[in-house]
């Protein structure tokens, strides 16, 4: 009787579920249910209430790209602009304790988040970062949250070593001075900090300078579009970003960082126009 209901209930939530666009999702949070339902049905194969896959079931079915709504963000809140960049990295200098200094960090790497709190004393070398793990975060059955390092970062492309610039080492040696001894990198009272840690205060550090509040990927992603800006070279860029390619880093990372009147001063300057 409950592997009758059980499918009953299957067939019922996955019928819903093809409906996206009753739920007006995003591809992004279709994604994440998906992953939710997937997790509840292998737990329930595991614990034996059901005998076959939810995958067996997902997988047939299609769903076109027009069913999902489409977020259309402003460039200003996927990265920080050039009059915003100023204001954050000058409060971040002026106001150095470790967890301004890690921030300040992600600036000048285009560290990811996890990479940044995982780190270890034993993976800088002079100006040279190698990143070879992250931070991971899960939930315990009781509902608690964990956070712990993985021996790996977030994609095979993520194990680099990353270059920090020579007149941007003080950053390095400063947090040392802060935490001589420590096996990680940013610690507080013997603790290793957390990511968490860092976005909370990332946001206390945008609010105070005045710049519209922003989470430590769009760090990431200003430090990707500098290095397009700038004109580097295809692969330093990659491998500065840790991406398998320069794709990657062009459809998902580069954006504008000019407000209206720097476009406007930009497009002057264009003899043709």
């Amino acid at each position: 009787m409950r592997k009758c209901l059980v499918r009953y209930f299957i067939f019922q939530k996955v019928v819903k579920w093809c409906s996206i666009s009753n739920h007006n999702l995003t591809r992004k949070g279709f994604s994440n249910l998906r992953t939710l339902i997937f997790g509840i049905f292998r737990l329930a194969k595991k614990r034996h209430y059901i005998s076959y896959s939810i995958t067996e079931i997902v997988n047939d079915i299609e769903i076109s790209r027009k069913s999902f709504r489409k977020v259309i963000k402003e460039d200003d809140e996927q990265v920080f602009m050039l009059d915003e960049i100023p204001k954050i990295t000058g409060y971040l200098e002026q106001n150095q304790d470790m967890l301004n200094l890690g921030i300040l960090l992600l600036f000048k790497t285009g560290l990811r988040i996890g990479e940044l709190a995982a780190l270890k004393n034993c993976d800088i070398q002079g100006n040279v970062i190698h990143v070879n793990r992250t931070e991971i975060c899960y939930e315990e059955e009781n509902g608690e949250k964990v956070y712990e390092v993985r021996n790996f970062p977030k994609t095979e492309a993520g194990i680099r070593d990353v270059v920090i610039p020579s007149n941007c080492k003080w950053i390095l040696k400063k947090i040392k001075l802060l935490n001589p001894f420590g096996e990680y990198v940013f610690m507080n009272n013997g603790e290793r900090i957390r990511t968490y840690v860092f976005r909370n205060r990332l946001a206390t550090v945008c609010k105070h300078s005045n710049v519209k509040q922003k989470s430590p990927h769009k760090i990431r992603k200003t430090y990707g579009s500098i290095l397009l800006d700038d004109g580097l070279a295809e692969s330093l860029i990659v491998s500065q970003m840790g991406h398998t390619d320069i794709k990657t880093t062009k459809e998902h990372y580069y954006k504008n960082r000019r407000n209206a009147d720097q476009i406007m001063s930009e497009l002057d300057k264009v003899t043709a126009l």
